[in-house]
């Protein structure tokens, strides 16, 4: 999990607070970019979540969304 995560963080790096973030991506999204270039990884929903936020990365709901839906925040390098 450590290779993917370092590969995500030559091009995003975790943002600070909200007006920082230029990108906003579910954990299943980044799980499907894993799974994507490589199908046959046993890399878990958890796997994902954990190694973000190890990775110093944050999540909230995105400013001006309706409902609870949780978004990590990236910030293109």
């Amino acid at each position: 999990m450590d290779s993917y995560i370092t590969a995500l963080m030559t091009v995003y790096s975790p943002a600070t607070s909200e007006s920082d973030a230029t990108h906003w991506f579910s954990t299943e999204d980044v799980y499907e970019a894993i799974k994507k270039i490589d199908p046959g990884t046993s890399v878990s929903l958890e796997d994902v979540y954990d190694s973000l936020l190890m990775g110093g990365f944050r999540f909230q709901p995105r400013p001006g969304t309706l409902g609870c839906e949780f978004r990590w925040m990236f910030k293109q390098k």
